[in-house]
């Protein structure tokens, strides 16, 4: 048996792939939600979005690819989440690698809702994670599943407790024969200084 030593004449060099040295960025979009017009939860989902795009653009591994948000619209129920919606097709269609969002709460109130639409996007090939920073869980971790189970039930609950207060403050106010009703959104009519409705001429 003869045994071939190698040398510079006999050894041939394969150069790597450009494609392989230079790993892949991550594709990241951002998600953001806030369920009411107030000025403050406004300024709250611009915030969130200048936040993200600024926060993905800045990390090395991470590459941009899209926003994602939803205003005025409750986290309870999905059906006119149209931009959450859009997300969890784009998901499908292999979009993006990564989700980002603020926390739990603007994901989901709902817990079937939320544990439902993380599992169908660990269940999509490859799987698409999400990270809620606010809790930081990360869906890719192996506990990941078992403390979003967690708070996303109390965040359910916390929905829960704060539409019964509002429900027991009208229920009070209906009892004391106070009317209801938003002069923001009524013409003809302003608030004067002791609360009382004055006629506006204009």
């Amino acid at each position: 048996m003869s045994i071939q030593v190698l040398t510079a004449s006999n050894v041939q060099m394969i150069p790597v792939s450009s494609r392989r040295s230079a790993a892949r960025k991550i594709r990241a979009a951002c998600y953001a939600r806030v369920s009411s017009e107030h000025d403050s939860q406004q300024l709250s989902y611009t915030t969130q979005k200048s936040y993200f795009v600024e926060y993905i653009q800045s990390q090395e591994n991470l590459e941009f690819a899209g926003f994602y948000g939803d205003e005025a619209i409750s986290g309870t129920n999905r059906t006119h989440r149209v931009q959450f919606n859009q997300m969890m097709e784009d998901a499908k269609a292999h979009k993006f690698d990564l989700i980002l969002t603020k926390s739990l709460s603007c994901w989901a109130r709902n817990t079937l809702d939320a544990l439902a639409c993380i599992r169908e996007l660990k269940a999509l090939d490859p799987p698409v994670r999400v990270i809620f920073q606010k809790e930081n869980i990360d869906t890719g971790n192996a506990q990941g599943e078992l403390v979003l189970t967690i708070m996303s039930a109390l965040a359910q609950e916390e929905s829960r407790s704060i539409s019964e207060n509002i429900r027991w403050s009208l229920q009070k106010k209906f009892q004391n024969g106070e009317p209801i009703i938003d002069l923001n959104r009524t013409i003809g009519y302003d608030f004067g200084e002791n609360g009382e409705w004055v006629i506006n001429p204009e």
